[in-house]
């Protein structure tokens, strides 16, 4: 029985080709290829957000610990990707080269189980990471408040739900061969109108969450460079609900097609896109403290007037008039002033304050953060000494 699967094609051959079950070409690269761009990628700028909450702000909030936790699904999703495009597995290749008994493999099966499930995983914590930070950004609108709490009980729903079918009904295959493959095709069908139907709903539930911080900070009295570039870092999200509604098309594409295992490929990079990306987009609202941070500090300041005073065509002896010129005595530092130390305070005052002045003049309050708090009087006193000594 089993060298009759062994020689038996998962589907026919088209008229005038034959099945080739030694060597036939691939295209699951391109799925290795696709984790080792965006996964080194969504790493950093995950880094980046941890370190944030660890080292700069010093506290840890409840999407703090989601993010850590997407992370780590986002990376086990990928690894689970990269296992199942390996050469011995059939992913990437036709399906008329691809014999039965590859297809029904135990460890195939396993590792599209532990993929199905790890992107449903995946896909609640990122974007339930974004919802929770929404939810403490506009903590004060209540409307806010009610359509995220919907947005996460639905969602949680949806992906337990589908956890559930595949553990259920995937996890333990009949051990003869022949059952299996009666089984495989019976639930094959159903698994993948269960997963377009999961593709359709993570498209809506993008696009909501997307929505929901343009619509509630667009009516916020701030000068209009400041919104649009608090806007510009949530709309970086289009690039994930881009995925997420190509990956929902591939899916309904395939819902009648023989040769799953040739394009299921985009199915996957697809869905290897949106996590990663979508993560990277769900650590950039948080990110402004750490880029505020770099861009005022002295060693980045010294390094920008550095980089300003340099010669286009090489240096200058260290005697030369013209670099002395370019090179004026450096004088006390200047006197530190308040900025936003993160989206989060600054949306808050800007509420509080539009609830108490009710939008009649420019939101001029600003937070400092216990991180760089100066004692502003004492830059002024010693500045005011060295004019006194120059005169």
């Amino acid at each position: 029985m089993d060298i009759i699967f062994d020689a038996t094609p998962t589907a026919p051959p088209p008229q005038g080709a034959t099945s080739n079950f030694v060597d036939p070409p691939s295209i699951a690269y391109r799925l290795r290829l696709t984790v080792y761009v965006l996964l080194p990628i969504m790493a950093v700028f995950w880094s980046f957000r941890l370190y944030t909450a660890a080292r700069i702000r010093a506290s840890w909030g409840a999407d703090d610990y989601l993010c850590a936790i997407a992370g780590v699904i986002v990376s086990a999703f990928c690894g689970l990707e990269l296992a199942l495009s390996d050469d011995t597995t059939p992913l990437g290749k036709e399906s008329y080269n691809v014999s039965v008994s590859q297809t029904i493999n135990a460890r195939y099966i396993g590792l599209t189980l532990a993929s199905m499930i790890m992107f449903s995983l995946g896909a609640l914590f990122v974007k339930s990471t974004l919802l929770i930070l929404y939810l403490r950004l506009f903590h004060p609108v209540r409307v806010a408040r009610v359509s995220i709490w919907v947005m996460l009980v639905a969602m949680a729903l949806a992906h337990v739900i589908f956890i559930i079918y595949s553990l259920v009904l995937l996890a333990s295959p009949p051990d003869d061969l022949t059952d299996r493959i009666a089984y495989l095709w019976l639930i094959g069908n159903d698994s993948r109108r269960l997963s377009f139907g999961i593709g359709v709903f993570g498209t809506i539930t993008d696009l909501i969450t997307l929505v929901i911080p343009i619509a509630f900070i667009q009516p916020l009295n701030i000068p209009r460079p400041k919104k649009i570039g608090i806007m510009v870092i949530f709309l970086t999200g289009l690039a994930a609900c881009a995925c997420s509604l190509a990956g929902a098309v591939s899916r309904g594409l395939q819902l009648g097609t023989s040769n799953e295992t040739h394009e299921g490929v985009l199915t996957q990079i697809l869905g290897v896109a949106e996590l990663t990306v979508g993560h990277t987009c769900s650590c950039l609202p948080v990110l402004a403290v750490l880029f505020k941070r770099i861009a005022t500090s002295p060693r980045f300041g010294s390094l920008a007037r550095y980089l300003r005073i340099q010669p286009s065509d090489g240096s200058l002896p260290s005697g030369d008039p013209a670099l002395l010129e370019k090179n004026p005595k450096k004088g006390l530092p200047t006197i530190p002033r308040a900025y936003i130390t993160g989206i989060r305070s600054f949306i808050h005052k800007l509420y509080q304050s539009n609830n108490q002045a009710g939008n009649s003049e420019t939101i001029e309050t600003f937070t400092v953060d216990a991180l760089d708090n100066v004692d502003i009087e004492y830059h002024a006193h010693l500045k005011t000494a060295q004019a006194c000594r120059n005169t």
